[in-house]
């Protein structure tokens, strides 16, 4: 009887909980191949050969989500084509999803492409927790579970503040992840002093620009996100100039609010497909669950 009332209890958390997926951007570093199709359906040949998408909806699947918002925008039709055709052939057919066009939005930055949200009233309301991920990045699975069960045990903390994920790992470690590309963006946290559980602020910036540190702490490019916390960014949007949900985070931080942090003990994987050596990696890295 406790494992079932467990199971209902999760159910009904899990009612309240969107995944947004952002796959607006014009994915500019990769235009010989963004030319025609937008990033999120590029096909990875270690993910059977099924686009980047695919794998995110997948594997979301298997960690029992149910609603999702995928935020269109640049060759957004192909988008809708491609989740149209999957419900054509039952592929994932007792999920909602739904389309967001972002109308142009997407153009000012992701944290806009995201703000779209705002137009659908199902989606768009009071007790709802929103999982905002990009469309272009391949996690591994395991990782969303580990996602969804902070979610579960954690509304109390959703209800009060935003929520980061990140991951203390060595430096030389990084560098064999990325393969050495030090070119690479990568983003940090730092945390309050004498408050390891809430962000002080969010640093980003080349891979080789950390040469001097021998650990760092790796954001997750995750957000998790209560109502009360996108009405309060969409307010800070009438006077502000940035153009990323990180930024937006670590406008929050100068402003007072508390951003809530959680280490993950395990190194959960997780490639950005910025440029040609990313996707070249990817398509030769075996990924793990």
């Amino acid at each position: 009887m406790a494992h079932k009332f467990e199971v209902q209890n999760k159910n009904k958390f899990l009612k309240n909980v969107y995944i947004i997926i952002l796959c607006a951007g014009k994915g500019t570093r990769l235009r010989k191949i963004t030319k025609k199709i937008p990033k999120p359906l590029i096909k990875v040949k270690n993910l059977d050969n099924n686009p980047i998408l695919f794998y995110i909806l997948n594997s979301l699947v298997k960690a029992q989500v149910k609603n999702f918002a995928i935020i269109i925008g640049y060759l957004g039709h192909k988008i809708a084509s491609f989740i149209s055709s999957l419900s054509k052939i039952n592929q994932f057919e007792n999920l909602n999803i739904q389309i967001i066009d972002s109308e142009g939005q997407y153009k000012h930055g992701p944290l806009y492409s995201f703000l779209s949200i705002q137009k659908n009233n199902e989606i768009f309301q009071q007790n709802k927790v929103y999982l905002v991920i990009p469309g272009d990045t391949i996690f591994q699975t395991s990782y969303f579970q580990r996602l969804i069960d902070f979610i579960i045990n954690n509304i109390k903390i959703l209800s009060k503040y935003p929520a980061l994920f990140y991951r203390t790992i060595s430096l030389e470690d990084l560098q064999k992840e990325l393969g050495f590309e030090e070119q690479k963006l990568i983003s940090t946290i730092k945390t309050k002093p004498f408050q390891n559980q809430f962000l002080d602020k969010i640093v980003t910036k080349k891979l080789m620009d950390y040469n001097k540190e021998k650990k760092i702490n790796q954001i997750y490019p995750t957000f998790l996100l209560s109502y009360q916390s996108v009405r309060k960014i969409i307010n800070i949007t009438k006077s502000f100039d940035g153009t990323s949900i990180k930024q937006v985070i670590n406008y929050l931080c100068r402003s007072g609010d508390k951003v809530y942090v959680k280490k993950l003990q395990r190194k959960y994987l997780f490639y950005d497909i910025d440029n040609d050596k990313n996707l070249e990696r990817v398509q030769k890295e075996k990924l793990k669950g």
